[in-house]
């Protein structure tokens, strides 16, 4: 307790160094939108003392801190409720935060660590075992594959809708070979506007067609039968599809988040990887470039 005191002590300092240093002031008159347009700059502006980026956790410890701590003030001075997590009112603030994390999320060195990355060997060793003239095997490539790529965090890749990608292109109306994706996408308004959030890219490997993502994407998105009218990315494989002639390869249902999470634990027990020291094993990110398991 007396270590989150001083966490939340050492975060409340921060911000009110920053709102003396902007000039704004929290009033029981402030109104709302007001506040919004505090929290929307205080989640752009933030930097460590040397003006360098703070890594993607230590972001969202210090955003969600001070969003608690002004839920407090308001409430226990003004007995006036406010929400930042859920309130309309706080979108834009909440919509800045969310992007900060992203494009932090795209670099190596700001990204969260919990425990041991593994090596590229790993990750490669992992890609190997699994078999793409199969349903299951193809899919689990993919997704590993692509987690790497787009730096898939948490259940990113487990709730990815198809509409989350698209092949990019260019003005003239050619195909540049890139797989763009961004969860701002709608199945209706693809290419619109995408606000504060920084799109992603799968990109071909030249050297290496059997680990190219864009490759993988295109076949996946060939193997969706007619029988699919479920927009989420992954599905449950079809048992029978090797038995029965022109089976498809999929079932009409989504695989659960859960059970996605086991993918990467059962292949990481597969290649003989020391789960122990790589504690929560949960999720898969952009292995490679040194973000683990968490």
């Amino acid at each position: 307790m007396e270590h989150k005191k001083k966490s939340c002590d050492s975060v409340w300092r921060q911000f009110s160094s920053f709102l003396k240093e902007k000039g704004y002031n929290l009033e029981q008159s402030t109104s709302p939108e007001s506040l919004n347009t505090i929290l929307k700059s205080w989640a752009s502006n933030m930097k460590k003392k040397d003006d360098t980026d703070y890594k993607e956790n230590v972001i969202k410890h210090m955003l969600n801190t001070t969003a608690k701590l002004v839920q407090e003030k308001y409430f226990n001075e003004w007995n006036i409720k406010i929400n930042s997590f859920t309130d309309p009112c706080f979108k834009a603030a909440r919509d800045v935060r969310v992007a900060n994390r992203r494009k932090l999320q795209t670099l190596p060195e700001k990204r969260t660590v919990n425990s041991a990355a593994l090596t590229e060997n790993e990750f490669l060793n992992m890609v190997k075992i699994l078999n793409e003239n199969t349903p299951d095997g193809f899919q689990k490539k993919f997704f590993l594959i692509a987690s790497f790529e787009l730096a898939w965090c948490g259940g990113e890749g487990a709730n990815c809708f198809t509409y989350y990608l698209k092949p990019e292109i260019e003005n003239k109306g050619l195909i540049t070979g890139r797989i763009e994706y961004n969860p701002v996408f709608s199945k209706t308004a693809q290419g619109g506007s995408k606000p504060l959030t920084s799109s992603k890219w799968l990109t071909k490997n030249k050297d290496n067609p059997n680990f190219c993502p864009v490759r993988l994407y295109h076949l996946l998105m060939m193997k969706r039968g007619n029988n699919i009218n479920t927009d989420r990315m992954f599905l449950a494989p079809n048992p029978f599809w090797n038995k029965i002639q022109n089976a498809v390869w999929y079932k009409n249902s989504p695989v659960g988040v859960n059970e996605i999470g086991k993918w990467v634990k059962s292949l990481a027990i597969a290649t003989g990887l020391d789960i122990k020291r790589r504690k929560n094993i949960k999720s898969f990110c952009a292995l490679i470039s040194g973000v683990c398991f968490g």
